[in-house]
C-alpha cells in the first residue's frame, strides 16, 4: 500500500510540474528587467534605459521604433551604457529598416536594411562633450525576436553587429534589446 502511495504521489508531482510548464504565456516578452537590453558592446556588458521615456516632445535616452522617415522605412533608435551608469560614456545606434508587421512576423526574420543613402544604419559613441560617429556596417545583423501587443514592446536580436568608423576601429553590438512600438 506504501509504495502505490508512493507511486501516485510521484506521478501528482510530475503532473503538477508538466502543468505549470505548460501554462506559461511564451508569446509575451518578459520585461522582468524593465524593457532594458541584455548585450555586449565590443564583449563588455551594456544596458539600455528603461523603454518609453517621452520628455518635452522628444525621445530622450530611451529605445524605440517609430516611422519618421518620408520614404516608407521604420527607424529603431537605441541608447546603451555600461554598467547600467548613464553617467559613463554611452553608445547610441540608429537602424532604418523597411516595415515589417511585429505581430504576424516570424521569430528569426532579418530587419532588411533602408538602401537611401540618407537611410544608413549608424552608431555613436558618447566621449564626454562629443560623438564619435561610427557610420559603416560590415558584418551581422538584426533579426525580430518577439512582440508583445499589449506593453506595445519589441524584442530584437542584434548579432554581431559591426560598424566602423572612418579611422578604422571597429565596434561590435551583440546581444538583444527591447524596443517601445511608436508606430
Amino acid at each position: 500500500m506504501k509504495r502505490l502511495v508512493n507511486s501516485l504521489f510521484l506521478f501528482l508531482t510530475l503532473l503538477s510540474i508538466l502543468l505549470i510548464a505548460g501554462c506559461s504565456d511564451d508569446d509575451n516578452i518578459d520585461t522582468n528587467n524593465g524593457g532594458e537590453a541584455s548585450l555586449t558592446i565590443n564583449g563588455e556588458p551594456y544596458y539600455s534605459s528603461v523603454v518609453g521615456d517621452f520628455v518635452m516632445g522628444e525621445f530622450m535616452g530611451s529605445n524605440f521604433i517609430d516611422n519618421l522617415t518620408s520614404d516608407g522605412c521604420y527607424y529603431a533608435y537605441g541608447c546603451f551604457f555600461p554598467a547600467n551608469n548613464s553617467e559613463l560614456d554611452g553608445y547610441d545606434f540608429n537602424l532604418y529598416f523597411k516595415p515589417i508587421d511585429f505581430s504576424t512576423a516570424s521569430k528569426g526574420t532579418i530587419l532588411i536594411k533602408c538602401e537611401d543613402n540618407l537611410q544608413k544604419w549608424s552608431a555613436a559613441r558618447t566621449e564626454s562633450i562629443y560623438l564619435r560617429y561610427f557610420k559603416n556596417v560590415i558584418s551581422g545583423n538584426v533579426s525580430f525576436d518577439s512582440y508583445d501587443p499589449e506593453k506595445k514592446l519589441v524584442k530584437l536580436n542584434i548579432n554581431n553587429l559591426t560598424f566602423v568608423n572612418d579611422s578604422g576601429t571597429q565596434i561590435v553590438f551583440d546581444g538583444t534589446a527591447y524596443f517601445n512600438d511608436k508606430l
